[in-house]
């Protein structure tokens, strides 16, 4: 089975790991670009509707965020550094795990060691 090596960092790898921080920070940005969209739509017949839309969004964006601080979403980063750091992978080596998992691959295969 070969696996196909890509960019993607070791702390990036762990960080889209945790499924359910990377889903509402998705969300998060979703939200916030829709806010932006109502906020650019100009007055008019409408108005009552753009309202009762932004109060929707902005009521789901403070649920979002009120998760995203229950979880420690900021922390992430560091917790996926410090856990990678137990691994002895640590991210400023700059190995991508995407390019680190091909060369094992073929390592188990016999072939070369040598890095991308």
């Amino acid at each position: 089975m070969q696996v196909a090596g890509d960019d993607t960092t070791a702390l990036n790898s762990v960080l889209k790991a945790d499924v359910w921080r990377d889903h509402l920070l998705a969300e998060e940005a979703r939200l916030n670009a829709r806010l932006a969209e109502l906020d650019a739509t100009p007055p008019g017949e409408l108005e009552v509707r753009i309202d009762e839309a932004k109060d929707e969004v902005s009521g789901r964006l403070a649920e979002v965020h009120a998760s995203l601080a229950e979880m420690e979403a900021e922390s992430g980063p560091a917790r996926a550094a410090t856990l990678l750091a137990g691994e002895s992978l640590l991210p400023a080596c700059g190995i991508c795990i995407g390019r680190l998992m091909s060369s094992r691959s073929r390592v188990q295969r016999g072939g070369s060691r040598q890095a991308n």
